[in-house]
Order: structure tokens, then sequence, then C-alpha cells
């Protein structure tokens, strides 16, 4: 299996529309009382009619690509919150199709992206997602050989519900 990243141009916005409804429905699990319903277009995703551009000056979108293959998406920026450390990129979403996980696909995905953008990255993951949380733990251990900072409850990173984050902060 051969994994490459294909910039997302404005032409591809209702791909990455429809790969969204699917990473959120995937995700929504996590969120328990607080998942949304469908709509009345029978789809289910809160970034579906919000999906901003991946090609203006401060945002990165990528597919994922197995064999030529659509497989998923990577979405970066360089907007920092209040009070945050100072970084470079921020790894917004990232999502695989599941028929391509445990295949190193994510894995190749995630150390290609961060070698396109050299410098700070932060990312986070909800507490409840464990495969997000274990995908983030091992691989980034493994891309920074163990020089990352790691913030368990992070404040100023929310998810609905009030529950925070947890942050990683390292080099690429």
């Amino acid at each position: 299996m051969t994994t490459t990243l294909r910039p997302i141009t404005q032409d591809d916005k209702q791909i990455l529309a429809n790969l969204t409804e699917k990473y959120e429905y995937e995700g929504s699990h996590i969120h328990g009382e607080l998942a949304d319903d469908f709509d009345e277009r029978g789809l289910y995703c809160r970034y579906y009619d919000k999906i901003v551009s991946c090609t203006d000056e401060r945002r990165w979108g990528y597919f994922i690509e197995v064999d030529g293959k659509l497989a998923g998406f990577a979405l970066v920026n360089n907007y920092s919150e209040p009070g945050d450390p100072e970084y470079d990129f921020y790894f917004a979403d990232f999502f695989v199709a599941l028929k391509y996980r445990r295949y190193g696909v994510g894995k190749s995905a995630f150390f290609q992206v961060l070698d396109k953008h050299k410098g700070r990255w932060k990312t986070g993951r909800h507490p409840k997602n464990i495969p997000s949380a274990n995908f983030l733990a091992k691989h980034i251990d493994e891309y920074t050989n163990g020089k990352f900072e790691f913030i368990e409850e992070y404040p100023m990173f929310t998810y609905n519900g009030g529950v925070h984050a947890g942050v990683y902060f390292f080099e690429s």
C-alpha cells in the first residue's frame, strides 16, 4: 500500500464535506448526550455547512490516498489560541477510513504532514476517544523520539460539555 497526500483545493470542498460527515458521525459516540441528530437532509455533521477553505494562507488540507484511492483527510492551520504557548502549526482534524486502519496508513500520512510543515506543533485529543489517544501517544513519541510535552487536561482547549482536551506540543 502506498500512502500519499493530495492538497485539497477549492474544487474539492464537497468531497471534504462528504468525508467530514463520516468523520463526525464516527466520532459521535464520544459526545454522548451532546451528539447531534441527523438533519432534515439525513446528514450528520456539525461541520457540514461550516467547512472553511483549506487553501487560504493559514490553512492546509490534504486528502489521504492509498494506491490512488481516497482514504481520509488531514487538516492543519496556524491559528493559535490566546494564552497558548507559541507554536507554528495546529493539527486540527485527521481521519482515516476504517478500511485503511491498522495497515500503517495513518502513521504514514501523519508523518508526511509533519514533514511538510517543519516547526512547533500543537494537537489535541478527546480523552474518551481512546483510539485517537493511543494513535497520538504512540506516533508522536516515535516521531519526536520522546521529545514532546503532553498536558492531560489543557484548560484552554475544551470540547462540548466542558471536557478538557489532552494537548501535545512538539517539534517536527
